[in-house]
C-alpha cells in the first residue's frame, strides 16, 4: 500500500497539473496520427477490435451530423467499454494500492485544479451548448426519428482533451507510482491530441480541438467575442463563467440595450448584463424610480409606457464579488427593500440573516 509520496513525487504534481491543464486547454489542430493510434489503442485495451472507419469533424456538433448521416451504420456503441469500463478498472486499481490520504493529495494537488476549469467551465459549456443547438435543430426537423436519434448520441460522447481531469489523476499513478493502469494509455494519447468523440463498433467518429479558448480568472469569459470556437465556427460564448448569447457577448457595453434585463429569466445572465453596463447607466438609461432603500439594498421602479404594473426590481451588492450587483425582479405589491427580501427568502416578514452568502 503506497501511503506516503516521496519528495520527488510530490515535486512532480504541479507538473503532472499544468501538463494535463494544457491538453484540456489547447488549442492547437488535432495531431491526427497520434489520435488515431490512441483510438485504435483505447479499443484493444478493452478487448475491441480497432474500429474499420475513423472519420474526422471540426466539432462536436458535426461529430453529431455525420452520425446522423449515417443513421444506423453507427448504432452499436461501445462508449461504456472504451471510457467507462476503463475509468472503473483503473479506479478499483488505484484504491487497492494507494492510501486515502495519498489519492486525496494527488486529486486536491492536480486534478481538482484541471477539473475546475476544464470539466466545470469548457466541458460543461460545450455539451450545453451542444444539447441546445440539437435540440433547435430536432424542433425544426420533420422527421422524429431521425431527430430523435441525433438527440440521444450526445450520451455516447467520450470527451477527449476534456477528460484530461481525471486522467491527470491515473496517469500521476502510472507513470510515477509504479501501478501500471495501461488501460488508459489510448485515452491519454486521445486527450494529449483532439477532442470529443463518438465511439461505436466499426467507426469512430471525433472532433478537431477548438482552435479559441479564452479564461478570465479561470472562468470561461471573453467580451467581444466567442469564448469557445472550433474550425467549423460552432461557438460557446461567455461572461465570466457564464453562458450568454451571442448578442450580450459581442455588443460593445456602450451599445448593449438594458432593456434585456427585463426580458431575461436567468439571474446569472442578467447579472453579468449589469455587469458588463454598469449599474449606474442600467439604471440611468431605463430612468429607474427608487422606491426604498436598506443598507446596501434599493427597491427599484422602472416606468414603462402603457403599461399600469410597472415592472420592480430589487438591486443588491453581491456580498462575495467586489462591485458587482444584481437586479431581481419582485412582485408589483412589494414597496419595500424588507419586503423584497423576506419575499425572496419565502418568508412572511423580513428576518435578520445570521451570514451574508
Amino acid at each position: 500500500m503506497l501511503d506516503i509520496l516521496t519528495p520527488r513525487q510530490e515535486s512532480l504534481l504541479p507538473l503532472y497539473r499544468d501538463k494535463l491543464l494544457g491538453y484540456g486547454l489547447c488549442t492547437d489542430p488535432a495531431n491526427r496520427p497520434l489520435a488515431e493510434e490512441g483510438i485504435r489503442e483505447a479499443y484493444i485495451n478493452v478487448g475491441l477490435e480497432p474500429p474499420k472507419k475513423i472519420i474526422w469533424a471540426r466539432s462536436p456538433l458535426e461529430c453529431l451530423s455525420i452520425c446522423n448521416d449515417l443513421k444506423y451504420q453507427v448504432s452499436s456503441q461501445v462508449r461504456n467499454q472504451v471510457c467507462n469500463q476503463v475509468s472503473s478498472q483503473v479506479s478499483s486499481q488505484v484504491s487497492n494500492q494507494v492510501s486515502n490520504q495519498v489519492c486525496n493529495q494527488v486529486w486536491n494537488q492536480v486534478s481538482s485544479q484541471v477539473r475546475n476549469q476544464v470539466s466545470s467551465q469548457v466541458s460543461s459549456q460545450v455539451s450545453s451548448q451542444v444539447s441546445s443547438q440539437v435540440r433547435n435543430q430536432v424542433r425544426n426537423q420533420v422527421c422524429n426519428q431521425v431527430s430523435n436519434q441525433v438527440s440521444n448520441q450526445i450520451n455516447n460522447f467520450c470527451y477527449g482533451q476534456h477528460d484530461s481531469s481525471w486522467l491527470s489523476f491515473y496517469a500521476f499513478f502510472n507513470n510515477e507510482c509504479n501501478i501500471d493502469l495501461l488501460q488508459i494509455s489510448g485515452l491519454v494519447k486521445i486527450a494529449q491530441s483532439a477532442g470529443w468523440f463518438l465511439p461505436y463498433k466499426e467507426t469512430c467518429i471525433i472532433s478537431e480541438r477548438h482552435n479559441i479558448c479564452k479564461l478570465k480568472n479561470q472562468l470561461l469569459h471573453c467580451d467581444g467575442g466567442p469564448a469557445i470556437q472550433y474550425p467549423d465556427d460552432f461557438s460557446v460564448y461567455a461572461l465570466n463563467g457564464v453562458k450568454v448569447t451571442k448578442e450580450i457577448a459581442e455588443t460593445p457595453d456602450h451599445l448593449l440595450d438594458p432593456r434585456l434585463i427585463l426580458t431575461e429569466k436567468n439571474a446569472e445572465v442578467r447579472r453579468e448584463i449589469v455587469r458588463k453596463i454598469g449599474i449606474e447607466r442600467v439604471c440611468q438609461k431605463l430612468e429607474t424610480k427608487v422606491l426604498d432603500q436598506f443598507r446596501d439594498y434599493v427597491l427599484l421602479e422602472i416606468p414603462i409606457s402603457g403599461l399600469e404594473n410597472s415592472p420592480r426590481y430589487l438591486k443588491m451588492k453581491n456580498p462575495s464579488m467586489e462591485n458587482i450587483y444584481h437586479l431581481e425582479g419582485v412582485p408589483y405589491g412589494i414597496n419595500t427593500c424588507k419586503g423584497a427580501l423576506a419575499w425572496r427568502n419565502k418568508m412572511d416578514e423580513y428576518e435578520e440573516p445570521l451570514k451574508l452568502t
